[in-house]
């Protein structure tokens, strides 16, 4: 009897001892503030050296005329390499291009479009460069954090990275361009990113942290504190294919601002007056003096639903229509709920609609 009874408290010694254990080893470590923000700080630091890393590469120096800019490499076909830079820092006597190994080769113009100052340059690379993944613009936040790559201010060292954050994702930009003795009036929608860029970083690549291109170095503002912007990238591959394909770049821009209507939120929806069930369009918010939509007779408030007979809910959709370059649009569009057909034509652009 009384070995019974041991063996009954021995097993329960056991058990009991077997639930401490198991629950001190599923039990999760105590985590201090200081822990954390070293989790933090060397994951964000991964992200960006393993960004930096990936994309090196694929990123060369252009020297041309004295000039120093960014080039990205966009593909290679039928023995040439393809690069992505601006047009304003090239001369067209001498360009050179620095690859991350040391290899310097030279290169030509295969075509540009002065309106976004996009240029694709061609040279013969002896060996296969990767291409690098194309994002969305779109899909980009305030307070996000990209990295830019740019020349530094001598030939004869690697381009830089930079840290930038997304200030705006879409930030209208009003140009004077003085190209062939012709003063022309343009708008861009660019990416407004807060960064400090040496002139070197025209060209530059802007990547998100997933190593994904997102635009290209346009210009910094000199007078402020750090305030730069970059073309987009879905504009950015639309101009690429035509360049390679030989094709002019040309853009009807329809002079219209404002955002896909399913990006709006049900009370930016309600204060408008627009159906909480209406998804699909793209909300006219205002249009520029003396534009083809307006002369078209697009209105503020209108919500632009197709072009040519493809929809436009977005800004990549809108970007295609005005690239399209077929210089004859019509257009449906829904007006204070009721449905609209109006024609934009280039060649009638200066006469306003009735």
């Amino acid at each position: 009897m009384k070995l019974q009874r041991l063996l009954l408290v021995l097993i329960a010694i056991l058990f009991v001892w077997n639930v401490v254990l198991t629950s001190q080893l599923n039990k999760e470590p105590a985590v201090s503030e200081e822990t954390i923000i070293n989790n933090v700080v060397n994951g964000f630091s991964t992200d960006l050296t393993k960004v930096a890393e990936e994309r090196a590469p694929a990123i060369v120096t252009v020297e041309s005329g004295g000039t120093l800019s960014t080039a990205l490499f966009y593909r290679s076909e039928n023995g040439k390499s393809y690069f992505l830079t601006t047009y304003h820092t090239l001369s067209a006597d001498s360009i050179t291009l620095r690859l991350e190994n040391g290899l310097v080769s030279e290169a030509a113009i295969k075509g540009f479009d002065v309106f976004s100052d996009i240029c694709m340059l061609e040279a013969e690379i002896p060996y296969e460069i990767a291409e690098v993944p194309f994002g969305n613009a779109e899909l980009l936040q305030k307070g996000e954090f990209l990295l830019t790559f740019g020349a530094p201010r001598v030939v004869d060292y690697s381009p830089g990275v930079s840290l930038a954050m997304v200030s705006n994702k879409k930030t209208t930009v009003n140009n004077l361009l003085n190209y062939k003795d012709n003063e022309l009036t343009y708008y861009i929608d660019l990416i407004q990113m807060s960064s400090i860029l040496t002139a070197g970083y025209s060209g530059g690549p802007v990547f998100n942290m997933n190593g994904e291109l997102v635009g290209m170095n346009c210009f910094t503002l000199r007078s402020s504190d750090g305030t730069s912007f970059a073309l987009p990238v879905n504009e950015i591959s639309l101009i690429a294919e035509k360049l390679l394909r030989n094709e002019p770049a040309n853009k009807t821009m329809f002079g219209v601002r404002g955002k896909p209507v399913a990006n709006m939120h049900n009370y930016e929806k309600a204060s408008l007056a627009i159906e909480l069930t209406q998804i699909e369009g793209y909300y006219i918010e205002n249009l520029h003096s003396d534009s083809l939509g307006l002369h078209a007779g697009l209105q503020p408030g209108d919500i632009l639903l197709s072009v040519n007979g493809e929809k436009i809910n977005s800004e990549s959709d809108l970007l295609r229509a005005q690239y399209s370059g077929l210089g004859e649009y019509d257009l449906q569009v829904n007006r204070k709920g009721e449905a609209l057909a109006l024609h934009l034509s280039i060649e009638n652009g200066s006469e306003p609609a009735e």
